[in-house]
Parts: C-alpha cells; sequence; structure tokens
C-alpha cells in the first residue's frame, strides 16, 4: 500500500509531531511513504529512505510572504497527489482552505483520512482579518469533512468540541487515534549532567518553557508572572510574538532572569526539560487542548504547572500536574511559587508524571494504528 501525508507544518509541535509519526512509519510500510509538506528550510529533519520528502519552503517574514508560500503549496500539493497515480490513500494534517487535497484526492478517487489536532477559532485572538478568514473556511469545512472517509480527532475531548462546533457533520466518521512520545528520548535524565551540557550556572530554581511563541500560549501572562517568581526562565522555540515578549521582558528589567534559547535541534529538548525544575504550559483555559509537551514534560519527570482544561482536568485532579484555574499571573506566580517551595511535593508529582506517560500511546503506537486506518478506507473504496 502506498500513501502519502500533506501537512503545513513549520512550529516546534507540529514538526515533531509530523516527523515522529512519519519516520515510524516508514518501518510499518511496504511501500515507499510521500512526506508532502510545506515547512522552513530550518524546520527539515531527517527521514527514513522510503519516506520520500516533496517539500515546498513556507516563507517567514510577513503574512503576505507566508501567505504566497501558503498558495504556491497548495498547487504542489495537488501536482503531487495527481502525479503519483499508484497512490492509494492520503491522510492529511488539517489546515485552512486545504483544496488541493480534496479537489486531487477526488479527481484521482484517492480515499482521504483527515487529521485534526485543533480548531483555527481557538487561536486567533482579537485579529479581525484572521476572523473573516475562519468564518469564510468554516463553509469550505463542510465540504472538507464530507470528502474525508475518517476524521482522527486525537482526543475525546476534541472530539465533543467537533461534535458541538460542527452539529450537521457526519460524526460517524470521528475516531480517536491519540499523539504519543518517544520513550527512548523522553525519559528522566541526570538534572546536573544536563545543566552542565547546556552550561547552565546559575543557582535559582529554572523553570522551561517549550514551544511555539504565539498567542494561544499564554506567554504574555507568564512573563509578567516572572515579575513575582525568584527563578529563572528558560522560553525554547521561536514564533510571531517573538519580539513583542523580547520587548515585554526588557521593559520588566527581566533580562537576567528570562533567556529565549530559540528553535532548538529536537534531540536537545528533552536535555532542556531535564535539565529545568519545573516545566509551564500556561494556555488560555478556553483552549481544550492536551499539549503534546505536557506528556514529555511528564515522561522525563518533571513537575508541570498547567491551566485546567477539560484535557487536563484528569491530570489535575489526581495530582499529575499542578493546575491553575487559568493563566492569569497571579494564580501562575501562586503555582509556582508553592511547588518550588514543596520538595516533598516536587517529588510527588514527578513520580505521578513518569507513571502516567508510561500508560500511554508511543509515537510507534501512534503510527500503526494510522496505518490500520489508512488500510481500511483503502479497503472500504
Amino acid at each position: 500500500m502506498k500513501v502519502a501525508y500533506s501537512a503545513v507544518i513549520g512550529g516546534l509541535g507540529d514538526t515533531i509531531h509530523s516527523y515522529a509519526v512519519w519516520t515510524k512509519m516508514g518501518s510499518i510500510a511496504d511501500d515507499e511513504v510521500l512526506f508532502i509538506t510545506a515547512e522552513p528550510e530550518e524546520t527539515r529533519m531527517e527521514l527514513p529512505g522510503n519516506v520520500v520528502r516533496i517539500t515546498s519552503t513556507i516563507k517567514r517574514g510577513g503574512r503576505f510572504r507566508y501567505a504566497l508560500s501558503r498558495v504556491r503549496f497548495e498547487f504542489h500539493n495537488f501536482r503531487s497527489i495527481m502525479r503519483h497515480k499508484e497512490l492509494d490513500a492520503v491522510y492529511a494534517r488539517y489546515r485552512t482552505f486545504d483544496v488541493s487535497t480534496v479537489l486531487a484526492c477526488k479527481l484521482r478517487r484517492v480515499p482521504m483520512a483527515l487529521e485534526i489536532n485543533g480548531f483555527p477559532s481557538q487561536e486567533v485572538q482579537n485579529r479581525i482579518t484572521l476572523k473573516l478568514a475562519i468564518a469564510m473556511n468554516r463553509v469550505f469545512e463542510k465540504f472538507l469533512f464530507r470528502r474525508a472517509i475518517k476524521i482522527n480527532m486525537i482526543d475525546e475531548i476534541q472530539v465533543a468540541e467537533f461534535k458541538r462546533m460542527y452539529p450537521n457533520a457526519d460524526h460517524s466518521k470521528l475516531i480517536v487515534i491519540p499523539n504519543g512520545y518517544d520513550p527512548d528520548i523522553f525519559h528522566p535524565r541526570d538534572r546536573v549532567e544536563c545543566r552542565k551540557e547546556l552550561n547552565i550556572t546559575s543557582e535559582r530554581p529554572l523553570l522551561l518553557f517549550v514551544g511555539a511563541l504565539e498567542a494561544w500560549q499564554g506567554l504574555p501572562n507568564l512573563v509578567e508572572a516572572m515579575k513575582e517568581i525568584d527563578a529563572d526562565l528558560l522560553i525554547v522555540g521561536d514564533g510571531s510574538l517573538e519580539d513583542e515578549l523580547k520587548g515585554q521582558v526588557g521593559e520588566a528589567g527581566l533580562e537576567d532572569r528570562i533567556t529565549f534559547v530559540g528553535r532548538v535541534p529536537f534531540e536537545q529538548v528533552p536535555v532542556y526539560i531535564n535539565a529545568s525544575d519545573v516545566c509551564l504550559v500556561t494556555l488560555p483555559k478556553e483552549r481544550t487542548a492536551f499539549t503534546m509537551k505536557i506528556r514529555e514534560y511528564l515522561a522525563c519527570g518533571r513537575p508541570v504547572v498547567a491551566t485546567r482544561n477539560p484535557m487536563t482536568e484528569r491530570l489535575a485532579d489526581d495530582g499529575t500536574v499542578v493546575a491553575i484555574e487559568d493563566n492569569e499571573p497571579a494564580m501562575i506566580v501562586e503555582a509556582v511559587n508553592g511547588l518550588i517551595s514543596d520538595d516533598a511535593r516536587m517529588k510527588e508529582v514527578s513520580e505521578k508524571g513518569i507513571a502516567f506517560t508510561a500508560t500511554t500511546n508511543s509515537w510507534e503506537d501512534s503510527a500503526r494504528e494510522i496505518w490500520e486506518l489508512l488500510e481500511e478506507i483503502v479497503k472500504e473504496r
């Protein structure tokens, strides 16, 4: 069976997700796999030999430049699917206005499965032009959801959100294949050795955020909270909010305690996690997402402070994460200060996190379930 993956990637989370799953897919597939993506040159990672990269470059540096890159990719994606006439199925990561995958699959009569990791409406905050685009995309989505044979929602909370947002869609198409993590990379390591490797010499507690520097992450509130927390903060990742955040840090006089590390190679991420004392997920409570970073933080045995939302509810209730009711600065201050001053609680939360991740999917598990899904929709064709 020959399959293709179609996606626009570039953020730290979606890059890790895409490469992790489709690297594992290479060892499962009995034919070559097409990796049709739009991504910045600097984010590209190695792929196994039977995973064929067909990549268009996403240009950063402003909305207009990015939009042109997206348009170019849609032509590139359409052409790639149409040219490979031996394709049996396409697995597409949801993106706004994905006309090319829908049209190519329809013309080629190739079954398509869709993966939804989050809804654009949850990522738009007070940006009128984008809100208008999302409203227009909602019209297109009806066609997209009709065309998809199956829709992978990642988790049950996303299923419930989908049903609420799209009450007239065919809900029998919805399935759940959870995101995973790589236990060979994300596991507890010696904190002192990790700090030596990263040349960290400060004696203050070390806080960590890893991810895209975008509005939905709640990072301005985290920076504000750092005024009242006696700790250092490392921010690993990049994104459109970087300059604004650096300006905020400068105005607050926190340059000596908040460090912007930038994007790092994937294999270095667990080193940063294990070097830290507490890891942070400060999403607004309205964002119903269980981000991959929580699982990776917990797998490394790091205590996590996370906003309570439907996806973190169970972990918050049993004490696997330290929950804040919203990402208000005062709430972040109270939770972090309470945790870093209580060694016994730090140890307890750490042990619960390790136990939790032992029961969850690895990326290999997720890749195998996706492969079985694609086999199923090919048989149903």
